[in-house]
């Protein structure tokens, strides 16, 4: 798949996203931070919350494409997951990654389960987990959810598939780890790639027929919650670049498209609260 075109890359320099992009988060939970400091970092505080936060494509990636992003995870520990996914829904119109700026009453618009890993499925997704190591996931079935541990719907994992894990960075010691995640889609065949250190990509897993369409919408997002009764722990993780390779390139027409009608939206939203 190396031989597909390069159609974008983003180091996300801030202080806004990139057109390509809608991002912000599951819940309106204080345990994540969301923000774009050198790349999208998101900072976990840990404790009893279940919370996710992440980005989505504006618009979807049709057909045949290669896609990787890079990161790097401060406490590699049980407790967390991130992700480059495949979806099939549609993200909201506009991000809200600090939850200050949005109006209480618009909240309903801009928290979404797109946002949650392994959350909307069907989805299949390249990962690392925490307390798995590198490894593909997936979830055939539609969009379920159960109740969260203050009563929020999350992902329901009862349908989850996993492949062999591997990799894992504890026996580290729990220190600092970075790498990339790769997730190709050929025609029905889903593969996923982990770095090595030497530059070349380890295969972590592969499946065929995962119930998606053509037009998928890819998310990078990442997780915190309590595992085994035990808080989740503090962590902090960076994507620090995006790399999209596809057979058909995603229509600038429809991004833009799609960025002046969330404009249109906002902007009728605020006139129907009228002035504060």
């Amino acid at each position: 798949m190396n031989d597909l075109p390069l159609r974008w890359t983003d180091s996300f320099p801030g202080p806004a996203l990139a057109a390509h992009w809608v991002g912000g988060r599951l819940n309106a939970s204080g345990a994540l931070a969301i923000t774009l400091q050198q790349g999208l970092r998101i900072e976990m505080s840990g404790g009893a919350d279940y919370a996710s936060a992440g980005v989505v494509s504006r618009v979807p990636v049709v057909g045949d494409f290669d896609a990787r992003v890079r990161f790097s995870v401060s406490n590699p520990t049980t407790g967390t997951t991130f992700e480059l996914a495949a979806i099939a829904v549609d993200p909201p119109r506009t991000s809200a990654l600090d939850l200050a700026q949005v109006d209480p009453k618009d909240l309903r618009h801009v928290l979404s389960r797109v946002y949650d890993v392994h959350g909307v499925p069907p989805y299949v997704s390249s990962e690392f987990d925490e307390g798995d190591g590198w490894r593909i996931g997936w979830n055939r079935s539609t969009a379920q959810t159960r109740p969260g541990p203050t009563g929020e719907p999350i992902a329901d994992n009862h349908f989850n598939r996993y492949g062999a894990s591997g990799g894992r960075p504890r026996e580290a010691g729990g220190t600092p780890a970075a790498g990339w995640l790769r997730l190709v889609r050929t025609g029905e065949v889903w593969s996923t790639f982990r770095s090595a250190e030497d530059g070349t990509w380890i295969p972590t897993g592969e499946a065929r027929q995962m119930n998606l369409p053509s037009a998928v919408f890819l998310r990078v997002a990442a997780k915190q919650w309590p595992k085994d009764n035990k808080d989740a722990p503090r962590n902090s993780i960076v994507f620090e670049r995006f790399e999209l390779r596809s057979a058909v390139a995603p229509a600038a027409a429809a991004i833009s498209a799609a960025m002046d009608l969330a404009k249109r939206l906002g902007a009728a939203v605020d006139h129907a609260h009228g002035p504060t």
